[in-house]
């Protein structure tokens, strides 16, 4: 870990009115335990190293940063020793019992106030112990086993006074970061632990696991034992007398974890000292861009870098906003979060780059002819005029790996680039343009009132037609055109509008305008609206490793039936204003047990060409994981998913899916629509991916075929825990036997169409 100082971050602050923004961290790591056997070597010299980076990278620490720092002793010191970094606004050390660590979430952590930082760093054993049947419906999914993912605080599994001491479980930890989240600070909390049930402690390539099997739990571990049981009046009542009515809030924050449910977080021997793997890359990464990198890619970059140093860590990332995790690990939003931009890692070869996008988001292969990205630097106040070009060389279904034009290597200094598609070897789209006035379609020599200016604004857009490598411009006559590009008058104004072939109605809202920035935003439209229908389109026809027919998507209807089980489209009837919408369920499925993982994503592509790809969890998968428990090799299958079940509302996340609601957009005076469709497509891949560079924001439905406005553009996430947004369609494997593991994909789809009656 380079310990060395780099220039200190300034935190920018609301206005001179408001007092600065504040940084409230608790710091716990824990080496020695008070159980015999579970020491650990790393943890105590993550938390300091994770201080000493904090301490070291906010300019005025001295006035904003507040630390708390809960620590067990560290082995063979009676003292903890002295981290020679610049001092912090306030800084408090105690120790690491449950008693200190929940004192610390309810009693420091919750000062915090809006546009404050709250960051939490564990470094110790995670453990698991059988929830009590009080909480069984929070997590029904569970139902073969029930337990609860834990901490293992210093004292846990001891007997305090005649008590057991218990771990700090995970529906505990949620009341806590609820209870921090009430005044919207900015939380994010990072896990160096295995946070799964059913692992147990190994050592492999020197490295030890951060896991401690639960001792003496299960007979004392009733609802009682639960500090929200003791403290809080009415959650006891609720839980005494009717515990199913009773829920836990989710406070919003965002969340890095050591490694996947099933496997273990490692610490090992570095240059520098014994550290955790994760915590280790995590400071590594964080030094080496200033912070100035999202949480996406943080991630990503400290998988590339773990799995380099050991096996079987996958450290995972969760937002109850997935927005946020497009944010800078100061919290503030990434300037390139919504400009279509992949993640460029470096390689074993200093000319070539790995690019975290591959088969499956629609890139193709170099056979298909060549593709090139424009290199973009991640430091923004880096940005150079001098376009630099990467060509794409080989493709994965999840990742391609690419290489420099101009010979030169991969930025000294720079850990991460940013990528955009310069130009591919897809089909361009082919448009036309059409001149109309007042609802007339005129030929370019034929007189009219405003001839001169629909010449000029031809011209004007053709110059851009011409120069976009995507697009081709044919001429009326040839045909074969898929849009058609109107420059038109109607009702004395200069308008444009985008048709389906053959159609002289708007796809999306008319833009009002002939100028400039007009015609380029009306081009930028045009390529939202090819880009969703390549993905539309997206499909594998020669899978490997994946049979066909393996998975499917069932529709479910609030009575429980499946309405597709033929291959035809769904379709439903609008009801009237006033009348409740129909509504229906996703489920993805395996028709039969799998022996590895598929890492899946659903994908919602709605009628005005939008696309969420977060109907699942963003770690979902299907299929066998493996795993040791006790000494027992331990099978997992997980058969089923459900839409929205990782979704957090006011009662709580619900398992068994949310439905979506359908209806046709409202009527603002134009023509009625009489349909729309709706289409969910699933990508499964035999490795991990990321979905999210499929998303795309909402553009405006036309109201009417020409009239038209300047199209507001939504950011679909703001509404994700309530509304799945358009119109009214809204949220109502460790020592496993060697196997050749083939990179494969596999695509499944469903429309929906909604009728007027």
């Amino acid at each position: 870990m380079n310990t060395s100082s780099s220039k200190p971050i300034s935190l920018p602050g609301n206005s001179p009115s408001i007092k600065a923004r504040q940084i409230y961290c608790l710091l716990i790591g824990i080496d020695r335990y008070e159980v015999p056997g579970a020491n650990l070597g790393g943890c105590v010299q993550d938390s300091r190293a994770v201080e000493r980076y904090l301490r070291e990278s906010v300019s005025n620490a001295g006035e904003s940063l507040h630390l708390l720092c809960l620590r067990s002793p560290v082995l063979q010191q009676q003292e903890e020793p002295e981290i020679n970094a610049p001092k912090p606004a306030s800084r408090t050390l105690g120790t690491a019992t449950r008693k200190e660590i929940v004192a610390g979430f309810k009693d420091f952590l919750t000062q915090a106030e809006e546009e404050d930082l709250v960051f939490i760093h564990y470094s110790g054993h995670g453990s698991y112990e059988t929830r009590p049947q009080e909480l069984w419906h929070l997590d029904p999914e569970e139902s073969s086993d029930h337990r609860a993912e834990t901490i293992v605080c210093q004292d846990s599994f001891t007997t305090q006074e005649g008590q057991l001491v218990p771990a700090l479980r995970d529906k505990e930890l949620r009341w806590l970061i609820a209870k921090i989240a009430l005044r919207n600070p900015t939380i994010v909390i990072l896990m160096d632990c295995c946070n799964a049930s059913g692992n147990t402690r190994f050592k492999e390539e020197g490295t030890l696991a951060r896991f401690t099997p639960p001792t003496g739990v299960d007979e004392q571990n009733d609802i009682s034992s639960y500090f929200f049981y003791q403290e809080d009046a009415a959650a006891r009542l609720t839980l005494s007398t009717n515990p199913s009515a009773f829920h836990l809030p989710e406070g919003r924050h965002l969340a890095l974890y050591a490694c996947h449910s099933y496997e273990l977080a490692k610490e090992t021997s570095f240059r520098e000292g014994r550290f955790g793997v994760f915590t280790y890359f995590l400071l590594q990464t964080l030094r080496a861009t200033r912070g100035q990198i999202t949480y996406r890619d943080l991630v990503k970059l400290i998988r590339e870098k773990a799995k380099e140093r050991v096996t079987h860590q996958c450290p995972q990332i969760h937002a109850t906003l997935p927005e946020d995790m497009d944010h800078y690990f100061w919290g503030n939003p990434s300037v390139t979060a919504e400009q279509g931009t992949f993640t460029l890692l470096p390689t074993s070869n200093p000319l070539e780059g790995r690019l975290d996008a591959g088969s499956l988001h629609g890139l193709l292969g170099p056979e298909e002819g060549a593709t090139y990205f424009e290199v973009l630097s991640n430091n923004s106040s880096e940005a150079s005029t001098k376009l630099r070009l990467a060509l794409l060389k080989k493709i994965a279904p999840a990742h391609s790996i690419v290489s420099f034009v101009d010979g030169n290597p991969f930025p000294e200094g720079e850990i991460l680039l940013k990528a955009m598609v310069h130009s591919s070897p897809l089909a361009k789209t082919k448009v036309c343009i059409e001149l109309e006035e007042e609802e007339m379609l005129l030929d370019e020599q034929a007189p009219t009132l405003h001839q001169e200016a629909f010449l000029l604004a031809q011209q004007a857009l053709r110059n851009l037609l011409q120069a976009h490598p995507a697009l081709h411009l044919v001429e009326k006559v040839q045909g074969g055109w898929q849009y058609r590009l109107f420059v038109y008058v109607y009702q004395g104004e200069k308008k444009l509008r985008i048709c389906a072939k053959d159609e002289v109605g708007a796809l999306i809202q008319p833009r009002v305008g002939w100028g400039e920035a007009t015609m380029q935003a009306f081009i930028d439209e045009l390529i939202h609206l090819e880009k969703w229908q390549r993905t539309l389109s997206l499909r594998n026809d020669h899978p490997v490793s994946i049979p066909p027919g393996l998975l499917t998507i069932d529709v479910l209807n609030p009575a429980g039936e499946i309405v597709n089980t033929t291959d035809n489209d769904i379709v439903l009837t609008a009801t009237p204003e006033g009348v409740p919408d129909p509504q229906l369920k996703f489920r993805v499925r395996l028709r039969k047990a799998h022996p590895v993982p598929l890492y899946c994503a659903l994908l919602h592509l709605r009628p005005d060409f939008g696309i969420n790809p977060g109907l699942l969890a963003s770690d979902a998968h299907l299929g066998t994981v493996e795993f040791m428990d006790g000494g027992r090799m331990i099978r997992r299958e997980q058969m089923e998913i459900y839409a929205g079940s990782h979704i957090q509302l006011p009662g709580g996340a619900k398992p068994e899916g949310l439905f979506l609601a359908f209806s046709l957009p409202p009527n603002k005076g134009g023509v009625p629509v009489e349909e729309v469709e709706d289409h969910f497509k699933l990508i499964a891949s035999t490795v991990p991916f990321d979905p999210m560079h499929l998303w795309q924001n909402s553009l405006q439905r036309a109201d009417a075929p020409r009239t038209g406005e300047e199209p507001v553009i939504s950011n679909a996430f703001e509404h994700l825990l309530s509304n799945i947004q358009h119109r009214g369609v809204n949220w109502g494997n460790l020592h496993s036997i060697a196997r050749r593991n083939v990179p494969d994909w596999y695509t499944i789809s469903v429309t929906v169409k909604t009728r007027r009656e």
